[in-house]
């Protein structure tokens, strides 16, 4: 019975970690969906690698359960990056439509943020979200992909919906390989040919048999 609950443990880490995932991928992903136009959306992409550290440290408390926590948060936040640039093209991609703006104001660089434009429609209404990685002059126009509903921001380099989609299932893939491995290298049990091997036992003290 011990045997069997020593096997069983480290396997409640692992599930534990790929719950903790699913559930930061599913709602990161749908707030993505509805308000991936919005700068405050960035700050989601500490909260799946946070999430993952901390199931990941408190599964498997030992210096390699340590190690692989972090590997699995600097994973959990590439994905983060890559899979919210998926949502972000996939539904423009999906939604969006190709229309000639006109810039109406400039932003300039504002240390890591890129420079962005606020646009108009043809007809003069403005387009909620800015351009980004633009520094155009108020007034010229631009060839734009737009969304509708004004959930996501214009883009106007060539749309590629695939590069990010191909990169999230990468890194994503290997995250899940690297949970699904921990029970065999970072869990505190270890195990010998004849099945697991005991805690060596301490010595007598001296002048004790």
């Amino acid at each position: 019975m011990n045997n069997k609950t020593g096997i069983v443990r480290p396997w409640r880490g692992t599930l534990f970690a790929l719950l903790t995932l699913l559930c930061c991928v599913a709602q990161i992903g749908l707030l993505t969906y509805l308000f991936g136009g919005s700068e405050d959306v960035e700050l989601l992409h500490a909260v799946t690698p946070t999430a993952l550290i901390l199931a990941v440290a408190l599964s498997y408390r030992t210096p390699r359960g340590g190690v692989a926590a972090f590997v699995a948060g600097g994973l959990a936040l590439w994905l983060s990056f890559v899979g919210m640039a998926a949502v972000r093209t996939g539904s423009l991609a999906e939604n969006g439509q190709q229309i000639t703006v006109t810039v109406t104001a400039v932003h300039p660089r504002n240390g890591t943020h890129l420079p962005s434009c606020e646009v108009s429609r043809p007809d003069g209404t403005a387009i909620r979200h800015p351009v980004a990685a633009c520094d155009l002059r108020v007034g010229r126009r631009l060839t734009v992909t737009a969304d509708p509903s004004d959930r996501q921001a214009p883009i106007w380099e060539t749309l590629d919906a695939d590069t990010p989609l191909h990169w999230t299932a990468g890194v994503g893939a290997a995250l899940v390989a690297l949970l699904l491995s921990l029970p065999f290298w970072a869990s505190r049990r270890r195990h010998g040919p004849g099945g697991p091997v005991a805690a060596p036992r301490p010595m007598a003290a001296s002048g004790q048999e």
